[in-house]
């Protein structure tokens, strides 16, 4: 379990990457939300889940943190959006782990119902522009309707 003082850490870490991006200003009042629930067992593993929670939150998309689906913990479920999003950091490579990881979005998916998308994102991606976060979430979700057809 990750203490307090290091999601305050992760916090700090998380406003600072975000103002080398863009304007911090329009993060006020997600960076206070995020601050009154820091001590939540679980929640806010990463700098990179922060990042995720301010800009969701900055962009009014309802979501919720850390749900426990059967014995699985999804990062982030989006239910006007229909995705359970993942944050993922240096992922293991190899059969067994894209197996598994496989398995695990196929039953969380089908628990959500139908419709529901299992998205995943490195944390590259988010530290590199996460206010580009919803714009990639909607083109993944346009991308895998077309390909349904």
């Amino acid at each position: 379990m990750i203490s307090t003082d290091k999601k305050q850490m992760k916090l700090q870490n998380a406003v600072k990457r975000i103002s080398k991006i863009t304007g911090i200003e329009h993060y006020k009042d997600a960076i206070r939300l995020v601050e009154e629930s820091l001590s939540r067992t679980g929640w806010y593993q990463s700098t990179e889940e922060i990042m995720v929670a301010l800009e969701l939150i900055r962009r009014n998309v309802k979501a919720f943190h850390q749900v426990k689906i059967f014995d699985y913990s999804v990062d982030f479920i989006l239910p006007e959006m229909k995705v359970a999003l993942e944050i993922d950091g240096k992922i293991y490579h190899g059969k067994d782990r894209q197996k598994y990881e496989s398995i695990r979005d196929e039953v969380i998916t089908n628990k959500l119902g139908e419709g529901w998308e299992m998205i995943r994102i490195t944390t590259d991606i988010i530290n590199k522009n996460v206010t580009k976060l919803i714009p990639g979430i909607n083109s993944v979700l346009k991308s895998r309707k077309l390909q349904r057809g």
